[in-house]
Order: structure tokens, then C-alpha cells, then sequence
């Protein structure tokens, strides 16, 4: 049963987001768009002190003099579905205070510390601090910050960067056949943390290794080829994700994108998810997981019904949804339950996911149905010495 008090939070964010929107639309805008703060607003500075806002009457067309240290926002790598901290320095390069009127990500992912009216004297710094919230699925995420400061029309832009990743992870991170000339290829995958592991199979077969003689055996690393018309469907469309089963104790499955003109999901645009897919891990027959699913603007869709997996032996439980009035997004949590007599192996399913608004959306799922891996196994030493200087 959906709580209505979910309901009606739905109908009274559409009233608020009107006017939020109305406010501030001119400054603010998402990831990839153009800036559209360049565009002045007609306020009347006739009653104003000519000795205290000169520069916020007539903004200068130019960037404020601050210095961003390193120059680039870092998270490094970053798990899936985990947060991460980051931060840059601003340093006031110019002879005057600078008041930073508003500190806006380009993308939701992203939330940073209020700096919001604070003043940099001259000669000082401030840190931004960011925190990104990865995408469940692998990929590298890029983000522009911009900071707006009173006097300027042009904000600092600042540029954010992550590799969302397994602790095992694939090289190149994925398949690139949009020239389907490009069919075939090769694969490394290698864990970060040293554990040697095992690759069981790539969308339940065999793997097929480079170099036979080491490939089988428990490494660190692996080399494996691909063909795409390993992963043709019934229909004649390509998978979505290739994904790879391993023994690795952490990194159980590792999906791969399939950059296909063919390999593309139907998606309904009105019902946005946070990802396109499930990746359920490895469980053993008879056990079960919770896992969070995000579909983004709630006001719009409206709580999520049900959540249906098309697979005998796995079963989807809504656990609860809740709308964060932040982002306007939804956030759902699921049981996902394997049934005791299920035969261990991979299993690549479509699940359904319904709304509320009579919008459906069917998204691929994984899962490993294996035993547990020996917890005590422990990086692997490498017998190279490092050189002291």
C-alpha cells in the first residue's frame, strides 16, 4: 500500500516547483547546458549608494580574479552507487572582497558545502567542497560547478571529475561497436586491491582468454576477447550490458556497456531512472538483498506501483519510497529474494518497473547465484621491491 501522504506530497511539489522555477531558471542549468547567466537582470540601483554596489549596478563582463587550486575537482575512483568528498581552493587574486552570491553543480549528483554569501578577503581562500554521488553503473562522470560572485557576470567555472568503478575494473570501461566494423576486441580486467580472482563467465559462457595458458587460473588481472554477436537477443537487438562473473569476493559482476546502435533500451523520456539497469550481486539460493532504485522527478511520475522481475526463482519486494524534496527524486527500496531450490549460475532477466501516472519502464537485471567466496583470502604480495632514492 503507497502511503498517501507520498501522494499528496506529489501534487504540492508540482505548485512548488512552478515557482522555484520561475525564480531562478535565468541562472541555473543542468549538466552540458550552455550558461545562461550572462543575461542581466533589470533591477533599479537608482535608490542604491553609488559608494556601495558600483560593481553589482553594472557587472563586469569578465571572470573574477580567483585562482582554483588544483584546477580540477578529483574524486578519483569511486564505487558504484557510493559518495565521495572533494574539494578545490579559491584563492582572491584581485585588491578587493569578493562575495560569492551562489554556488550551483550543473548536475543533482552533485551537493557542495554552503558557501553561499560568503566573502573571500584579499588574498585568502576558501575550500568548495563537493560530494558526488555516484551512478550504480560503471563509467566516468564529469560535472562543472559554477560559483557566481557579486560584481560578475561570468561565473568560475569549476570542472569535476570521477571514475565510477568496481574494485575489479575493465579496460577499455566499454564496448565501443557503434562502427560496426568494430566487432570484435579484447577486454583487461584487473583488481585494485590485489586479490586474484577467477572469471567464471561473460553473460553466462565461457570466457574466452587471450593467452590460454594463464588465463583459467586465479590472477589479478585478465585479458579476454570479445565478439558482440556473442550477445545478440531473440529479437536481434544486442545486449545492453556485458557482464563478466567472478569469484572476486567484491566484485561478483561487472557490467561492460555495449555501444551498439541496436543495443538501445526502450525507455519511456516521462519516467527517468537514476540507473538503467539492477546489478543484484552475487547471492546463494535461499538468500536475499535490499537494494535502492531512484527514478528522478517525482512530481511528474508519481510513486512507483510495483516492480516485477521476469525470472523464475527471483523475487522483487517494495520495501518503501520515499521523494527527496532536495532533488525531486524518488527514492525506492527493494528486497530482492532467490528461491532456495534456484540452480547456481549467471542469469541476465528484463525487469518491469511500473508507475503510478500508468508509465512502465523494463530495465535488464543480473545476477550471480553462486556460494559465498573464502573470506579469508588476502592480497596477493608482489614480489617486486620498490627502488629507494
Amino acid at each position: 500500500m503507497i502511503d498517501s501522504r507520498l501522494t499528496k506530497h506529489v501534487v504540492s511539489r508540482t505548485l512548488l516547483s512552478v515557482v522555484i522555477g520561475t525564480s531562478f531558471g535565468v541562472f541555473l542549468s543542468g549538466c552540458g547546458n550552455d550558461d545562461a547567466s550572462n543575461q542581466k537582470t533589470s533591477t533599479d540601483t537608482s535608490s542604491q549608494p553609488a559608494s556601495s554596489s558600483n560593481r553589482a549596478a553594472s557587472p563586469m563582463a569578465t571572470m573574477p580574479p580567483v585562482r582554483i587550486t588544483p584546477g580540477v575537482l578529483n574524486w578519483g575512483d569511486v564505487l558504484p552507487g557510493a559518495t565521495s568528498d572533494g574539494s578545490v581552493s579559491l584563492t582572491n587574486l584581485g585588491t578587493e572582497p569578493l562575495k560569492i552570491i551562489t554556488v550551483q553543480p550543473g548536475c543533482k549528483c552533485t551537493t557542495t558545502n554552503g558557501l553561499d554569501g560568503a566573502v573571500i578577503p584579499p588574498g585568502e581562500s576558501r575550500d568548495l567542497v563537493a560530494s558526488l554521488d555516484a551512478q550504480p553503473s560503471p563509467g566516468s562522470r564529469t560535472v562543472q560547478i559554477k560559483v557566481l560572485f557579486d560584481g560578475y557576470s561570468k561565473p568560475l567555472e569549476i570542472n569535476g571529475t570521477a571514475v565510477i568503478t568496481h574494485p575489479v575494473r575493465a579496460r577499455p570501461p566499454y564496448i565501443n561497436a557503434v562502427d560496426e566494423t568494430k566487432q570484435t576486441g579484447s577486454l583487461m580486467l584487473s583488481a585494485s586491491d590485489q586479490i586474484p580472482f577467477e572469471i567464471l563467465s561473460v553473460d553466462g559462457k565461457p570466457p574466452r582468454f587471450l593467452r590460454k595458458d594463464i588465463g583459467p587460473k586465479r590472477s589479478v588481472s585478465h585479458v579476454i576477447s570479445y565478439d558482440i554477436n556473442d550477445h545478440i537477443e531473440a529479437d536481434g537487438r544486442y545486449r545492453r550490458w556485458v557482464v563478466i562473473e567472478t569469484d572476486h569476493p567484491t566484485s561478483p559482476l561487472i557490467e561492460v556497456l555495449l555501444r551498439h546502435r541496436n543495443s538501445s533500451l526502450d525507455v519511456n523520456p516521462g519516467f527517468k531512472q537514476g540507473a538503467y539497469h539492477f546489478n543484484m550481486g552475487r547471492l546463494q539460493p535461499g538468500t536475499s538483498t535490499e537494494l535502492t532504485h531512484l527514478t528522478h522527478d517525482a512530481t511528474t511520475t508519481g510513486p512507483v506501483a510495483m516492480i516485477i522481475a521476469e525470472q523464475e526463482g527471483v523475487d522483487i519486494e517494495l520495501l518503501s519510497q520515499e521523494v527527496d524534496e532536495e532533488n525531486d527524486d524518488l527514492i525506492i527500496k527493494l528486497r530482492v529474494t532467490i528461491s532456495p531450490d534456484m540452480a547456481e549460475g549467471f542469469y541476465y532477466f528484463p525487469v518491469r518497473v511500473y508507475a503510478a501516472n500508468d508509465v512502465e519502464v523494463t530495465l535488464p537485471a543480473f545476477v550471480s547465484v553462486r556460494p559465498t567466496p573464502d573470506p579469508n583470502r588476502s592480497p596477493e604480495t608482489s614480489a617486486a621491491q620498490s627502488i629507494q632514492r
